[in-house]
């Protein structure tokens, strides 16, 4: 007679990374993977664009029409929610206003410095990622 198979009930906890998209068992060792790096390097470059656009746009603003309509939301990977790109007025559009307008918030900030602290990139690069409020004060002006 065989004998009885135990059944472990233990089971191992998977975490979801919403960078790579999948659940591991790694915990923190996931965000030292090759895979994940890569992926935080690609929403880096994205992101730089997104940065770089907003500060064309700081020194020279734009506005179309009221009807043009182009990119209407961006998705914030450090905030993790779909931000409106332009600002919409009744008889005008101002290109990457709302871009710029999320960019220079207090609570992106925070986020970004725990998006930076949880993926360990280093701090040095922060300020390629953001625009500073004396920028902004010439967006303003």
């Amino acid at each position: 007679m065989a004998a009885p198979v135990q059944c472990s009930t233990d089971f191992v906890k998977y975490t979801y990374c919403e960078i790579c998209r999948l659940n591991h068992n790694k915990r923190v060792n996931h965000e030292y993977s090759k895979h994940h790096k890569m992926m935080v390097n690609k929403i880096l470059e994205r992101f730089l664009e997104k940065v770089k656009d907003a500060m064309a746009d700081v020194d020279k603003p734009r506005v179309e029409g009221a009807h043009w309509v182009e990119n209407l939301v961006f998705w914030c990977y450090f905030c993790e929610r779909e931000v409106e790109r332009h600002l919409k007025l009744p008889e005008e559009t101002v290109i990457n206003a709302g871009l710029i307008k999320h960019f220079i918030e207090v609570e992106h900030r925070k986020k970004m410095n725990t998006f930076w602290w949880q993926h360990h990139l280093p701090k040095e690069q922060m300020p390629k990622y953001t625009i500073l409020d004396e920028d902004f004060a010439k967006y303003g002006s």
